[in-house]
């Protein structure tokens, strides 16, 4: 008898410690497969967002979101980055230290993005050579045109080397040749960055026809978007010089600096 009590005595605390030892198991996306694994003490946050409804990814992984706010979240002990996405505003990313059953609750404010706002310059003439008043410069902010060698110029077609739309002899422009056809499309410009692959300081035979047409990206010095096409290539005796030659472009501004939208 004293032996049998022995043994079950031996296996209840056998359990206990199993049980203390134990997991639990999380469907954390919802997808019917486990996901994750957390301790039965882990540490849960009640996480809301200002609006509800941003999806919620844990540790910088962004291919699938654990749910949407208001959620609660469980996690093992140790600091966390959350990230927090909600269409029309910015991603937001915060830390949070989970701790052995502490139970916390936390409101994320989003912030809204402003709705894009663009500016279309149309007709504008570039280039001109043997003498020709026209200006080959533009100010991209403005469309104004200037002369190539004035210091507001983001950029200007130089006609010396097939014909070339350059960046501006003072000012710093960058140029993305992409295979759209409309500077209206809503597509998304390429986002600049030093070093960035496709992203140069000069388009060259910009007067051929493969040319017309092609959305260019512009980038600014001072960080604005736009985005441009060669509508033309003329032999225009109108002007003073019978040989003068200009390309005449179109292009669409983004008026929030940094914004890559379209």
């Amino acid at each position: 008898m004293t032996k049998k009590l022995l043994i079950l005595s031996f296996a209840l605390l056998w359990g206990a410690f199993m049980i203390s030892c134990d997991t639990l198991e999380s469907d954390t996306d919802g997808d019917g497969d486990t996901d994750t694994t957390v301790s039965p003490d882990a540490g849960t946050l009640y996480l809301m967002s200002n609006p509800t409804g941003a999806s919620v990814f844990v540790e910088g992984d962004m291919t699938t979101p654990i749910g949407v706010t208001p959620l609660l979240v469980t996690q093992n002990d140790g600091l966390r980055d959350i990230t927090l996405t909600l269409a029309g505003y910015r991603d937001t990313t915060f830390y949070h230290t989970f701790a052995e059953d502490v139970d916390e609750t936390t409101t994320v404010v989003m912030t809204a993005i402003p709705n894009a706002t663009f500016q279309t310059f149309e007709n504008k003439s570039l280039g001109g050579k043997s003498g020709s008043t026209l200006y080959s410069g533009l100010v991209v902010l403005t469309g104004t045109r200037v002369q190539s060698t004035d210091a507001a110029a983001d950029m200007f077609c130089d006609d010396r080397t097939g014909w070339q739309l350059t960046t501006g002899t003072a000012r710093t422009t960058h140029f993305y040749v992409t295979s759209q056809t409309s500077i209206g499309d809503n597509t998304e410009a390429p986002e600049y960055s030093a070093g960035a692959t496709g992203w140069t300081q000069t388009v060259d035979n910009v007067n051929q026809s493969s040319m017309h047409n092609k959305v260019i990206v512009v980038h600014t010095e001072d960080d604005y978007y736009a985005k441009l096409v060669i509508d033309g290539f003329y032999d225009n005796t109108s002007f003073d010089n019978p040989n003068d030659y200009y390309i005449q472009v179109d292009y669409r501004l983004n008026e929030t600096a940094g914004d890559t939208r379209f």
